[in-house]
């Protein structure tokens, strides 16, 4: 089942969000016009990791190709890359993943209830959050085996940048990520917010309805001068912890790949 990739124009989305802790219930109007210069946006779906390869690839190219994976500082050229699959098993399920662990890559990572899990890999644990649920690996694929990435307790990630291996922080042109098992409609997305706090995009991921361990990607790149402080990412519409079937208007869902591009300071930081 492929959907083909597309590259398209998107106007900014406006938003209507809750995201207390523990309530997994989020609403948003995503109805806009598909319309508007400055922005990139690669977006597929499809049964396997194959039908989204291509798309991955062509945002990989986007970003300057490279990936500056062990770069410290920022680099002239190129992007960087987060696939949870190296992340070793002290920092996996069933253990909390800290937020600051890819700093040398630029990225810090939140939750509104402050708890991350990266999915264990076999041999370790239950692999796929089967340590939340024993369905959950039963839904869930992985764009690059065999390791995901989830919030605890929300179905919120919050992303902001620093100047590769500090803290010091940072604004990138550019993120897209690796989604599974997205079922509904308009119930997973990516937020964009500028230095301000200002919501700049907002993209609806694209669903594969009836179909397990489904993968599916977005992917932004701003040529028009505007910069990204921070990324919102809102995966289905329950919690990992609390999810009970399919159907009924629920919708669990995880991430893999993150791709972002390539973090540096910028006016008024």
């Amino acid at each position: 089942m492929k959907k083909s990739s597309s590259k398209l124009f998107l106007m900014a989305l406006p938003l209507a969000l809750s995201a207390a802790c523990g309530d997994g219930t989020q609403t948003s109007d995503l109805d806009a016009s598909w319309q508007a210069n400055g922005v990139v946006i690669r977006k597929d779906a499809g049964a396997a990791a194959a039908d989204i390869q291509d798309t991955v690839d062509l945002y990989r190219q986007d970003l300057g190709g490279v990936n500056n994976v062990g770069a410290v500082g920022t680099q002239a050229q190129g992007h960087r890359e987060i696939n949870w699959d190296g992340v070793p098993a002290a920092q996996s399920a069933p253990n909390l993943f800290p937020g600051d662990f890819f700093k040398a890559r630029g990225i810090l990572i939140s939750a509104p209830c402050n708890q991350l899990q990266v999915s264990a890999k076999i041999g370790e644990s239950d692999v796929e959050f089967g340590n939340l649920n024993r369905l959950l690996p039963k839904l869930f694929g992985t764009f690059s085996p065999e390791k995901l990435f989830a919030p605890l307790g929300s179905n919120i990630l919050e992303m902001t940048f620093t100047v590769p291996g500090s803290l010091d922080r940072a604004t990138v042109t550019s993120f897209g990520a690796v989604f599974t098992d997205v079922d509904l409609k308009n119930g997973s997305k990516i937020e964009y917010y500028d230095q301000k706090g200002k919501n700049i995009l907002t993209v609806p991921v694209d669903a594969v309805a009836h179909a397990n361990e489904s993968l599916s990607f977005v992917g932004v790149k701003f040529t028009d001068g505007r910069r990204i402080a921070k990324v919102r990412i809102t995966n289905g519409n329950v919690q990992l912890g609390n999810y009970v079937a399919e159907g009924h208007g629920k919708d669990a869902v995880a991430v893999d790949d993150f791709l972002y591009g390539e973090p540096a300071k910028s006016g008024g930081w």
